[in-house]
């Protein structure tokens, strides 16, 4: 768990999943680092990529360039867009027949 963070979240967090899901869950720290980017570092780096490749666009440049002093503040990212390494990261797992109403 970070510095400073709630010593009651641990707790907080399995009564609220067991409200949730009507199941007991066991929830657990560690320390050590999970393989790979997080999600949010994944969406950072499509995010600057995506305004890289507007600076890019030859269309955005011809306007940057006339318009002096003009800049890309938000790029908007498509959600059908996302690249194959935020999809696998954010996929939900498969159905069991446990799940399934």
């Amino acid at each position: 768990m970070s510095d400073g963070a709630d010593p009651g979240l641990i707790a907080t967090l399995s009564a609220r999943l067991q409200q949730w899901t009507g199941q007991r869950w066991l929830v657990t720290v560690s320390n050590k680092a999970p393989p790979g980017p997080t999600i949010r570092q994944i969406k950072e780096q499509r995010q600057q990529a995506a305004t890289a490749e507007a600076h890019d666009d030859p269309l955005v440049h011809a306007i940057l360039e006339t318009f002096p002093g003009a800049k890309v503040v938000n790029v908007r990212v498509r959600e059908d867009a996302l690249t194959p390494e935020f999809d696998a990261a954010t996929e939900a797992p498969p159905e069991t027949e446990d799940d399934e109403l």
